[in-house]
């Protein structure tokens, strides 16, 4: 959906290519699974103090910590989830730092060869939505 929109709105370099990883997933609803090993790089971007880090947490260790300690640069995880015994889905999990001006000269590279971009917001802090639109932009940039 997020590649018909660029296409509408006028970006002439867009790729066409779909992630392995929705053709991995659309197969399972066929009740197919391919067989294999299969890895998504995931991003998670949007404002410091939002949740990015805390979500990964849960996600790959089901674990949530009341302390905040703030992610300098990018921090990566990774989660695999076994679908059935001969297919297994590797997730590549980025969290990038929400500092806007020190990492902004570097953020543009860790977005290569990712499957999906997520914009985390925090719902109950208003800045954060205005932000939304800054780093949908970047992320277009990016890739």
């Amino acid at each position: 959906a997020g590649k018909v929109e660029l296409v509408l709105e006028g970006f002439d370099k867009v790729s066409t290519e779909i992630p392995e990883i929705i053709r991995v997933l659309s197969k399972r609803r066929e009740g197919k699974l391919p067989k294999g090993q299969f890895t998504s790089k995931l991003i998670l971007t949007g404002d410091f103090k939002v949740g990015k880090t805390s979500l990964i947490k849960r996600f790959v260790e089901n674990l949530f910590s009341e302390s905040y300690i703030s992610t300098i640069g990018v921090e990566i995880s990774k989660k695999t989830i076994v679908m059935d015994e001969d297919t297994k889905i590797n997730f590549v999990l980025w969290d990038i730092g929400g500092q806007i001006s020190s990492m902004a000269p570097y953020r543009h590279r860790f977005y290569e060869g990712a499957s999906a971009a997520f914009i985390v917001i925090d719902r109950t802090r208003l800045n954060n939505l205005e932000s939304v639109n800054r780093w949908y932009k970047e992320i277009v940039r990016a890739v």
